[in-house]
């Protein structure tokens, strides 16, 4: 959850009297220079599922609105978009703001004559792509005893995220931030953020872009926690419609790590009291995923676990369209009131954010399998 004026809280839970509002500034690393870019539409995306995790695209309503050559700081070779979303209080007029999104222009589209510009940009880590083999600037070889921390704190490395602004490891344990690389794992073909996931894993966290473009490495999300907003349907409810949906959910994970002759972790549902016990009526129902690097028995064993909860929450998807609550990041825990229904905890899996009048949409996990619909 992003941290936000607590007003807002109320405003939108109460239905009272407000305004939204959104602004969009276009800069660049290094230059003190900024400009104000007008919004008509667009959204701001954000998919712990997806890489980038955040997409933005802002649309402009004519062209004559920018100029006709654009200025370098609209251009997808180094620029970036700051997106603030913000509420005015219609007795006084004044607006507060928070910002929701930060980071690389990826694309400038503009219609010909008299037609829009759209322009789309992601979070710091989509410059995180290259091989961590090849790269010399990764700055780290993987030994044992290099904590898995410092390499991760490698992906706001600034020559490859220029934007990035920080990190923040404070949620981690104090074992999590001791572990180390294990004894013989290997550097594999992969891009730099592919490779910080992967490592993310075995010591139980995940790593993303926060809006103020600081590297936010925290424990996998479980649901836990005071909830960020609660939904409701009726008279004072934010929900505007909702969909769920069930589907048969995973009971076994095998990670092979380094083929044939490396390392397999799995996980598989042993409880007898569960209704998808692997030695019960259920059966199985396996994924089967091959992972470069070689790690101890039980650090494959936990990845195999803590993927196994990430793929078991997508068992029942929930959809919900609402007033637009923009301090929500995926992970975070919400509790949701249906109509004729208890209210259940859920964790954020996506949000997207309308930069128009609309309303957002929002999908969640439910942290629990039980089988209600």
């Amino acid at each position: 959850m992003l941290t936000h004026d607590a007003t807002w809280d109320a405003l939108i839970a109460d239905n009272k009297g407000f305004r939204p509002a959104v602004k969009a500034t276009a800069w660049r690393p290094g230059s003190g220079s900024t400009l104000d870019v007008p919004v008509t539409d667009g959204w701001v995306l954000k998919d712990a599922g997806q890489y980038p995790r955040t997409h933005v695209s802002v649309t402009c309503a004519d062209t004559s609105l920018v100029p006709r050559y654009l200025s370098d700081l609209l251009q997808p070779n180094g620029a970036c978009l700051a997106i603030d979303y913000g509420y005015t209080d219609p007795a006084t007029g004044t607006t507060t703001w928070l910002r929701i999104a930060d980071g690389p222009i990826t694309q400038v589209t503009a219609d010909r004559p008299g037609g829009v510009i759209q322009v789309e940009s992601a979070d710091p880590s989509v410059g995180l792509t290259s091989d961590t083999r090849s790269d010399a600037g990764w700055g780290f070889t993987y030994l044992a005893g290099t904590t898995v921390l410092s390499v991760l704190t490698g992906l706001a490395n600034t020559a490859y995220a220029p934007s990035a602004a920080g990190v923040d490891s404070s949620q981690l344990t104090a074992a999590q931030a001791a572990q180390t690389i294990p004894t013989g794992y290997t550097i594999p073909v992969q891009s730099r953020w592919e490779q910080g996931e992967d490592l993310a894993d075995l010591i139980g966290a995940e790593c993303y872009y926060r809006p103020d473009r600081y590297l936010v490495i925290r424990p996998t999300p479980t649901g836990k926690g005071v909830p960020a907003f609660a939904f409701m349907t009726g008279p004072k409810g934010t929900i505007t419609d909702y969909q769920t949906q069930l589907q048969r959910p995973v009971n076994q994970v095998i990670l092979r790590y380094g083929g044939a002759a490396g390392v397999i972790g799995t996980w598989q549902d042993l409880d007898p009291n569960s209704p998808t016990y692997s030695l019960g009526s259920y059966g199985f129902y396996t994924v089967l995923e091959d992972r470069d690097g070689i790690p101890s028995q039980a650090e494959a064993n936990a990845a195999a676990k803590a993927y196994a909860m990430r793929l078991r929450g997508d068992a029942r998807n929930f959809t919900v369209r609402a007033v637009p609550v923009p301090w929500l990041e995926p992970g975070d825990p919400i509790t949701v009131s249906p109509v004729g229904g208890v209210t259940e905890n859920h964790i954020v899996q996506s949000v997207s954010i309308p930069l128009g009048l609309d309303v957002m949409t929002l999908t969640t996990r439910n942290p629990t399998y039980s089988g209600v619909l």
